[in-house]
């Protein structure tokens, strides 16, 4: 891909890793996960508290004429509602390992070199 300067970049791999950060209080609960983009499904999974999820991707090519978006939902015992996060954005997640802590409020991630949090987009 060309870039502004005239100079060719290399759209890298992306990865996205979501943890079930979810408090086990009382009890540890199991986080179901449902991961799409417009092009993508990626199934249901499900993960124990502390564990994990992890899938891999290019981005658009040519990002002016559309942009990659995955987003996920959520659910878990006891919350019959859908919560919805948008787990890569390339309009404005730069980060080539995206790794997402989910808890019962959003979810956290420290590709800014800090940790940022974000809240659910929506339920059903």
């Amino acid at each position: 891909m060309v870039d502004d300067d005239g100079g060719v970049t290399v759209v890298l791999q992306k990865i996205v890793i979501i943890r079930n950060d979810i408090s086990p209080h009382p009890t540890p609960l199991d986080l179901i996960v449902h991961c799409k983009s417009k092009d993508d499904d990626l199934e249901f999974h499900t993960l124990a508290f502390g564990g994990t999820y992890s899938f891999q991707f290019r981005p658009l090519f040519f990002p002016r004429y559309g942009h990659t978006l995955f987003f996920c939902s959520f659910t878990w015992k006891g919350n019959p509602y859908l919560h919805y996060l948008n787990v890569y954005n390339q309009v404005v997640d730069d980060c080539k390992v995206c790794s997402w802590k989910i808890n019962i409020t959003g979810g956290c991630n420290d590709f800014k070199g800090y940790e940022e949090c974000r809240k659910w987009e929506g339920g059903i």
